[in-house]
């Protein structure tokens, strides 16, 4: 996501991009450095509430992180080329250490400590994330570092925009996201929605929000039509069809109600 977008999407919730920031040289992390990332969650006016609801759960940050070297990681299975994996199962992240020493950057350490806090807090199985599993890992990635950058924005740390899942972004997140737009539904409801999906596994928020909006969008439909059409469009999003459900919306919004379920169907065809 843009600079100016990140921005608009912070001022939304009356933030000022600049309550604190990360005092260490070229956004380095090392786990001397814990109570400061443990910091950025309790202080962000963002994050800070799923955070909370982790200790609620007796489920803190700190001595879940380890820096380890390239080796080590390789053999734990972490995916080539990232600086970072989170293991559900255990409750524990591992960042891969740069410059030959136990250092990583702290963009890594607030990407794999969102995937820590979210829902499950503790998973069965090592990739046990619930966002994923509804919608797609791809774009469980995205919408993480998206999340990355917004407490980096939000933290007044610097150097925030990096090509970190740039690839899963582009190809999953700006069409969810496009999903949002079609809808009117704002940056801030749209953020709300996704903290509650990704930390809580709530899909409630998300359903009340597309029911009101295709009044909105359409206010021809019927509260059955409504209720179909919310059915179809969560269906194609959690198929991973998220160019498709665009495409849906758009004729349920010109009211071609016969090609919109040819997109449905079509795309309901495709495993």
């Amino acid at each position: 996501m843009e600079r100016d977008l990140l921005k608009r999407e912070l001022e939304a919730v009356n933030i000022s991009p600049k309550f604190t920031a990360w005092q260490y040289p070229k956004n380095q992390f090392d786990i001397s450095q814990i109570d400061d990332l443990v910091k950025l969650f309790e202080q962000s006016l963002i994050f800070s509430e799923y955070y909370r609801n982790a200790l609620k759960n007796k489920f803190s940050l700190k001595g879940r992180i380890s820096i380890i070297d390239a080796p080590y990681f390789q053999r734990i299975g972490g995916p080539t080329g990232s600086l970072g994996m989170t293991d559900k199962k255990k409750g524990q992240a591992f960042l891969i250490e740069i410059y030959k020493r136990a250092v990583s950057t702290i963009e890594a350490a607030i990407h794999e400590a969102i995937h820590l806090i979210s829902h499950p807090l503790r998973g069965n199985s090592q990739n046990d994330m619930a966002f994923g599993k509804r919608f797609g890992y791809p774009l469980m990635e995205a919408v993480t570092q998206y999340f990355t950058r917004v407490m980096m924005i939000e933290a007044g740390i610097k150097n925030w925009k990096t090509d970190v899942y740039q690839k899963e972004i582009n190809a999953h997140l700006k069409p969810f996201f496009n999903v949002f737009t079609l809808l009117r539904i704002d940056i801030e409801k749209r953020l709300s929605i996704l903290c509650e999906l990704v930390f809580k596994d709530n899909v409630s928020l998300l359903i009340k929000c597309m029911k009101q909006q295709f009044a909105v969008i359409n206010s021809s439909l019927t509260a059955n039509e409504i209720t179909n059409c919310v059915s179809r469009a969560f269906t194609l999003l959690g198929h991973r069809s998220y160019n498709e459900a665009a495409n849906f919306l758009e004729y349920v919004i010109q009211k071609d109600y016969k090609k919109a379920e040819t997109i449905y169907t079509n795309a309901m065809s495709k495993p």
